[in-house]
C-alpha cells in the first residue's frame, strides 16, 4: 500500500526537498509518514497543515485527493468477526458489541462534583489529534475561552482513560458544540461526512453513571438528515440524560457519524450533530489559530 511520503512524491514537480516543509508539518499534526495511508490522511483538510506556502498546500491537497480517488477510505475499525454472528450486519446487536470494544477509546469524558450532591460524568468525544467535542449548553454555556479542566480520556499509552489538562478553545452555542485542546496526541476516529437517513448508529455516553470507567452504549438509527437552523439532524429515539456529548458511531462502518447534544421532547427524538458540521468547526478554529500565528 501507499505510505504518505509516497502519495507526496507522487505530485507532479514534488521531490525529497520540496516535501520536507509539508512532512514536518504532518509531522506536527501526529502523522507517520512513512506509515499506510489511512482514513485520517484522507479526511484531512491541508489547511490544518501550519506552515505551509500555498504551493505546499496545493501539493498536499493533491496528495490527499489521488489517494481519496484511487483507494476506497478504509475505516480504521476493523471488521467483525464473522464468528460472532455479525457477518454482513444481520446481527446489529453483536456488530455494536464487537465495535464498541474499540470504539471505546474515542470515548471521554468530564467529572462535574457540585457541592452537596455526588459527583458524575459528563460525555465527550475524541475528534482529533488533540481536540474532544462536547455539548455547548447548560454549564457548559457559561464555560469561558482559555478556560482549563481536567478531562478523562484515552490515551495510547495507558490502558484506560485518565485525566489530563485541557484548555476550551472553541464554543459554539448556536451548534451546541464545545472543543477543548489537550497537549498529550490521542487516537482520533474516523469522521464520516456522509451520513444518510436510516443509518444505524450506537453511542457511546454516560446515561448511566454506576462504571468506573466505561460508557453506557445505546444505539438508533438516523431519522432525518435536513438541517434544522441549529445544524442538527434528528435521530429516531430519545437520548438518555448525560448522553449529549456523546459520540455516535456507525454500525456499518463504525466511523463517528454524529454527536448527541440533547432531545428533541415535541417528537421524541434524538437531537444530533452532524459530523460534517463538527469538521467545519475544527476546520474554522484551525484557520483562527493559523491566523493568529502569522500575525504573531
Amino acid at each position: 500500500m501507499v505510505t504518505i511520503r509516497q502519495a507526496l512524491l507522487s505530485v507532479g514537480g514534488e521531490d525529497d526537498s520540496s516535501i520536507s516543509p509539508i512532512v514536518a508539518a504532518l509531522l506536527d499534526l501526529g502523522f507517520d509518514v512513512d506509515a499506510e495511508v489511512g482514513g485520517a490522511f484522507r479526511l484531512l483538510n491541508a489547511e490544518q497543515a501550519a506552515g505551509l506556502t500555498v504551493r505546499q498546500q496545493l501539493a498536499l491537497k493533491a496528495a490527499i485527493q489521488a489517494v481519496a480517488s484511487t483507494v476506497p477510505p478504509a475505516s480504521t475499525v476493523p471488521p467483525p468477526d464473522p464468528s460472532s454472528g455479525a457477518a454482513g450486519g444481520t446481527d446489529v446487536m453483536a456488530t455494536i458489541r464487537a465495535r464498541a470494544c474499540y470504539s471505546s477509546k474515542y470515548a471521554a469524558h468530564l467529572v462535574v462534583e457540585p457541592p452537596n450532591y455526588l459527583p458524575y460524568k459528563e460525555a465527550a468525544t475524541v475528534v482529533g489529534l488533540h481536540h474532544v467535542a462536547t455539548f455547548a449548553h447548560g454549564r457548559h454555556g457559561e464555560w469561558t475561552l482559555g478556560q482549563q479542566m481536567q478531562i478523562a480520556v484515552h490515551c495510547p499509552d495507558a490502558d484506560r482513560r485518565v485525566l489530563v489538562d485541557s484548555t476550551v478553545v472553541r464554543i459554539n452555542p448556536i451548534q451546541d458544540v464545545a472543543i477543548l485542546e489537550v497537549q498529550c496526541k490521542l487516537v482520533p476516529p474516523v469522521l464520516d461526512c456522509g451520513v444518510s437517513a436510516g443509518d444505524k448508529y450506537y453511542v457511546h455516553g454516560q446515561s448511566t453513571q454506576a462504571q468506573a470507567d466505561a460508557t453506557s452504549i445505546s444505539h438508533g438509527m438516523v431519522a432525518a438528515t435536513e438541517l434544522d437552523v441549529h445544524s442538527h439532524i434528528r435521530g429516531d429515539i430519545v437520548a438518555g440524560a448525560g448522553d449529549s456529548g456523546g459520540g455516535c458511531f456507525s454500525v456499518d462502518t463504525g466511523k463517528l457519524v454524529a454527536m448527541v447534544v440533547g432531545s428533541d421532547t415535541r417528537t421524541n427524538k434524538a437531537i444530533l450533530v452532524p459530523s460534517a458540521v463538527i469538521c467545519s468547526i475544527l476546520s474554522d478554529l484551525s484557520a483562527t489559530l493559523g491566523a493568529a500565528g502569522a500575525a504573531t
